[in-house]
C-alpha cells in the first residue's frame, strides 16, 4: 500500500502545508502589495470569472445545462486525451496503479465521471446565481503522484511551462 510508505506520508504532509501556505498568501498579498502589481498575476487576481463561452448568456439555466451536457462527451474525450499526454510527457505511466480505495482503483491518471446534471444545476443556482456558463468542472479527472518532484513536473507541464 503506497499510502503507508514514509515518503508518501511525508509528501501528503508537505502538500497540506503547501496548500495552507498558498491560501494564506492569497489572503495576504492583495492587502500588502499594490493593486497594479497584484493585477499582473492572474491566479491571484483573475480578470473575471471563468465562463463557458459557447453557452448562451441570456438562456435559461436549463438551456445552458443542455448546451454544457450536449458538448460534454466530446469535451471529455479531448480533455482526457490531453491530460493523459501531459502525464506521459513528464515520464509517468497514466495507467500505473497508485492505490486501491474500497472498490476504486486510483491510477496515475484516473478519469472521473461527468458531474451529474442535478448537482451541476444545484451548483449553478447556489454558487453562480443561476449562471450555468460558470460551470467549468463538468468533466473531471484526478492525477495521483507520490512524490513532490512528480507533482511539480505535472503541474508545470499542465500550465504550459
Amino acid at each position: 500500500d503506497l499510502s503507508r510508505r514514509p515518503e508518501s506520508q511525508e509528501f501528503w504532509r508537505n502538500l497540506d502545508e503547501f496548500v495552507d501556505f498558498k491560501q494564506r498568501i492569497f489572503r495576504v498579498v492583495p492587502r500588502v502589495v499594490r493593486k497594479n502589481a497584484v493585477a499582473r498575476y492572474k491566479t491571484i487576481n483573475p480578470p473575471g470569472p471563468l465562463v463557458q463561452k459557447f453557452v448562451p448568456k441570456d438562456a435559461t439555466l436549463q438551456a445552458q445545462l443542455d448546451a454544457l451536457f450536449g458538448r460534454a462527451p466530446e469535451a471529455s474525450e479531448k480533455f482526457h486525451a490531453y491530460c493523459r499526454r501531459r502525464v506521459r510527457d513528464v515520464g509517468l505511466d497514466p495507467d500505473e496503479v497508485m492505490f486501491v480505495q474500497g472498490e476504486t482503483t486510483w491510477r496515475v491518471y484516473t478519469e472521473g465521471p461527468l458531474k451529474c446534471r442535478d448537482r451541476a444545476a444545484e451548483m449553478a443556482r447556489n454558487a453562480y446565481r443561476s449562471d450555468g456558463r460558470r460551470l467549468v468542472d463538468v468533466v473531471r479527472a484526478s492525477i495521483v503522484v507520490d512524490n513532490e518532484d512528480d507533482l511539480k513536473a505535472v503541474v508545470k507541464h499542465l500550465n504550459g511551462n
